[in-house]
């Protein structure tokens, strides 16, 4: 089950819009498909099968109870309560923690993959000292999450400890009664206190483990958010480009701060070569990016052969623009594959 949701979050990655892809991140994306999926198997192979292990402790467990007296039974019934209101308590106050917990963790991973896969640039501006506290920033954030959450958990285990002083003080009172009516013996009111004692570590553990069900929860979540996703939309009559003409008018585009492009037009005719020559951080790549249909432009339209890119739909519009990017990716296989990326039924004589 989890290969085939790890298989579709990844299927729904890799064809999700250009634009989406790059607001959210290859870090965010491999933290999904790993931590995520990561916590969600350790909650089925580990968490479930002990659930269902105290489970099955705490049903004989009680039915044990009563059946030595109903009276010394009902008595340990009344920790039942405690334990709830514990758990009502605690899950609405955990589950957004480990949402958060999750993002942080995205984060941190988005922070580590970019200064990784750009570790030459980063070296050649000397930029180390940046990327290092950017990093150490994100895995901050995420450890203070982790310690709230465990400052939670604590105060958590504490109502449980409460639960468990007031059912067996309740089981003694009474047994202390029973006794001395001679209606119980004491041996069954020993057997019953053991008997309630017996079941501290099944419950404890029933209710504990909702905390790594919570984190599973949170986890499953983020793979549901990704796998869930609706293939990108496309135009209902796509429009098929008759010309090789690309023409970009007013566009304008930022980055959640001041304006990287502002009205640009720029129109390229078939056949023809264009150099766009600027300063680092001019804004070339972001508008290459558009004129790619990878970035959609805050303002301003990219007609292709006359026609807007969102007319033609997404996958059409690569099958005529394609961007060469200055960085290197070579995927698992010999050169040859690599080269045939770009047509996989070219014959060996045409690759070469």
């Amino acid at each position: 089950m989890l290969a085939r949701i790890r298989e579709r979050v990844l299927d729904r990655a890799l064809h999700l819009p250009s634009s989406a892809l790059e607001k959210v991140g290859v870090g965010d994306l491999l933290s999904r498909a790993g931590d995520d999926v990561s916590v969600v198997t350790t909650a089925i192979t580990t968490t479930v099968p002990d659930l269902v292990q105290a489970l099955f402790t705490v049903t004989l467990t009680g039915v044990g109870l009563f059946a030595l007296d109903w009276r010394l039974g009902l008595a340990g019934l009344l920790a039942a309560p405690m334990y709830v209101l514990a758990v009502r308590w605690y899950l609405p106050r955990s589950g957004p923690y480990y949402a958060k917990q999750r993002v942080a963790i995205g984060e941190r991973t988005q922070a580590m993959a970019s200064s990784l896969r750009g570790g030459a640039t980063v070296r050649a501006y000397l930029l180390e000292d940046a990327h290092i506290a950017r990093i150490t920033d994100r895995s901050a954030a995420a450890m203070n999450l982790s310690i709230g959450v465990f400052r939670l958990f604590t105060r958590f285990t504490s109502r449980l400890n409460r639960a468990e002083f007031v059912g067996l003080t309740a089981v003694l009172v009474v047994g202390f009664l029973l006794v001395r009516g001679d209606l119980v013996t004491v041996g069954a009111v020993t057997a019953a206190a053991l008997y309630f004692h017996r079941l501290f570590n099944p419950i404890g553990l029933l209710v504990m483990e909702f905390d790594e069900i919570q984190a599973a929860g949170a986890s499953m979540a983020r793979l549901a958010g990704v796998a869930t996703l609706d293939p990108p939309p496309e135009p209902r009559t796509p429009r098929e480009p008759t010309a090789a003409s690309l023409e970009l008018h007013g566009i304008t585009h930022h980055y959640d701060g001041p304006a990287v492009l502002h009205d640009v037009s720029l129109r390229l005719e078939p056949g023809e070569r264009v150099a766009l020559v600027g300063a680092s951080g001019a804004g070339k790549t972001t508008l290459a990016g558009i004129a790619a249909g990878v970035l959609t432009p805050v303002e301003g339209a990219v007609k292709l052969g006359g026609f807007a890119l969102d007319d033609i739909g997404e996958s059409r519009v690569r099958g005529h623009i394609a961007l060469l990017s200055q960085e290197v990716h070579v995927f698992d296989g010999t050169l040859l594959d690599d080269v045939r990326l770009a047509r996989d039924t070219a014959t060996d004589d045409e690759v070469l």
